[in-house]
């Protein structure tokens, strides 16, 4: 289950999340389960955070950086991943299938 608090600030923008992710980079971010389908999140710092299970379906993620996140089981068909950052990344069980 994601952390409420993470949630609420990943719902604001990609900048207020990345300026708080710059602040925090002790704070290990859970979004694990979360519906995040069809979000706009270019260039989001995502970097070693709990996403297994998160529903991504249609999310644009460009440049996003998913550097060591916990991915297992997470659900990103249809996702656009242009030049996303996956290194070290858990994508055990992910449902990466492009549709056409």
């Amino acid at each position: 289950m994601a952390n409420p608090k993470h949630f609420e600030i990943f719902k604001c923008s990609v900048k207020e999340w990345n300026k708080w992710r710059e602040n925090n980079l002790d704070i290990r971010v859970d979004l694990s389960g979360a519906d995040l389908r069809y979000i706009e999140a270019r260039n989001i710092n995502l970097e070693n955070g709990i996403l297994n299970g998160a529903r991504l379906n249609d999310a644009i993620l460009d440049l996003a950086d998913l550097k060591g996140a916990n991915l297992r089981n997470a659900q990103l068909t249809g996702a656009s991943l242009f030049r996303t950052d996956f290194y070290g990344a858990d994508l055990g069980g992910a449902d990466l299938i492009q549709q056409t």
